[in-house]
């Protein structure tokens, strides 16, 4: 990156962020809202960008805002809704050919936030609320994003282990929420939490490209500053408690392959040591739940690791045949036993953080991994670069993996099998 610029407060509660990278044509810009992960509101926050995404009082219709892109040399307008520990952070984007290979001077890149303002700040109403029937198409598409989780079992799986896990905690709320909730939403209720959001959420601005920024934050800045801001505390991630017992949880449902989930949780505060850990561990082809439970038992379909340092947790996801289920735990439990015992190689260790330095190299190959890559750095309150990460991990050492490895305990499984009496 040729430049990079500070965090800055705009505004109350708004924060400013720019990266600039002349190797890029494009330049990209989210508007992301934080919040506290809750039941009550995580559908209407999920909801709202998408709505807004939509449409302007300027260009009421789709078609309309998408010729207006078009005519931006094919710009994007969008919207995401994400989830990061008991955080929840929610937006609008856009990507926006740069000026430099404009044609006659145009500027794309004011035009385009000029653009993402007028959807963010100047909605399309009927009757002064959100229009029923974008808001009506927008909660079904909400409740099929649920559905197709449910669908896809490993999803599901995943969604039921981490409710389990933080049973109780912000991070067990779903991040589009519950469909009964969102089914009631009303356009009145969403025009409301829209209003509030405005007012209440902090926001991360995050420019990303070749572009000068300064016309977005100028154009932004003078956009917030013309509301009323009261600005909640920013939300943070609180670390999980371990659970006294380990808790079992089943699952039967008409599946052909069973889905074990399995989670740990740690009071190790250094993040790095357990990420290089959990790598090693379960993170890719060359870690110990591939070559040993994978491809030397034949135990799973698939089985790997993830660690999340904001919630000091490591979570295993497997694939595997009802009747390995008790074998596959007990295998998986058994290399992390290996690991704490300091059964592995320095070449292991070569290997796994060789691993990890491509998967941090490419965060900086797109403009959305960047933005992507600042939206985690704030949740989990990292404060540095993809290649400052590179070298903290490679600096983690053979102890600190053992010491890493001893320092997580089980604290939740969760298996999603086949009724007894099926055979499918």
């Amino acid at each position: 990156m040729d430049n990079i610029i500070k965090r800055v407060e705009i505004t109350d509660g708004v924060y400013f962020s720019c990266y600039n990278d002349s190797k890029f044509k494009i330049n990209r810009i989210d508007v992301v809202f934080w919040d506290t992960l809750d039941k009550n509101t995580a559908s209407l926050n999920a909801l709202i960008p998408s709505i807004l995404s939509r449409s302007s009082n300027n260009y009421r219709t789709m078609h309309a805002l998408n010729r207006k892109l078009s005519e931006l040399y094919s710009a994007s307008l969008g919207d995401y809704a994400n989830k990061a520990g008991d955080m929840e952070y929610f937006g609008l984007y856009t990507a926006s050919l740069d000026d430099t290979y404009a044609l006659d001077g145009e500027s794309v890149l004011a035009e385009t936030v000029n653009l993402l303002k007028d959807c963010l700040f100047n909605p399309y109403l009927e009757n002064g609320v959100f229009p029923e029937k974008t808001v009506s198409i927008q909660k079904q598409n909400l409740i099929d994003d649920n559905n197709n989780e449910i669908n896809d079992k490993a999803s599901y799986t995943r969604r039921k282990g981490i409710a389990a896990t933080f049973e109780n905690e912000p991070a067990s709320v779903s991040v589009y929420g519950e469909n009964d909730i969102i089914s009631e939403i009303t356009p009145e209720q969403a025009y409301k939490r829209y209003l509030e959001i405005l007012e209440t959420k902090n926001v991360e601005i995050v420019c990303v490209g070749p572009g000068n920024f300064d016309i977005a934050k100028d154009i932004l800045s003078e956009a917030f500053s013309s509301i009323k801001r009261n600005p909640e505390p920013m939300p943070e991630n609180a670390p999980s408690k371990i659970k006294p017992e380990v808790k079992y949880v089943t699952e039967e449902m008409k599946i052909a392959q069973s889905k074990l989930f399995m989670s740990f949780k740690t009071n190790l505060k250094n993040r790095y040591p357990l990420f290089v850990m959990s790598n090693l561990f379960g993170g890719d082809v060359t870690s110990k739940l591939f070559s040993v439970v994978r491809e030397k038992l034949s135990l799973c379909y698939y089985c790997y690791s993830r660690a999340n340092a904001s919630k000091r947790i490591m979570t295993v996801e497997c694939g595997v045949e009802k009747e390995n289920i008790e074998k596959a735990k007990e295998a998986i439990l058994g290399q992390l036993e290996e690991i704490k015992k300091g059964n592995f190689t320095d070449d292991d260790i070569m290997k796994t953080k060789l691993s990890m330095t491509n998967s941090l190299r490419s965060v900086s190959d797109r403009v959305s991994g960047i933005a992507s890559w600042h939206m985690n750095c704030l949740s989990n309150g990292f404060r540095g670069l993809p290649e400052d990460e590179i070298e903290l991990d490679n600096a983690v050492t053979r102890e600190e993996i053992i010491e890493a490895a001893k320092s997580v305990t089980l604290d939740t499984v969760f298996v999603l099998t086949s009724k007894e009496e099926e055979n499918v």
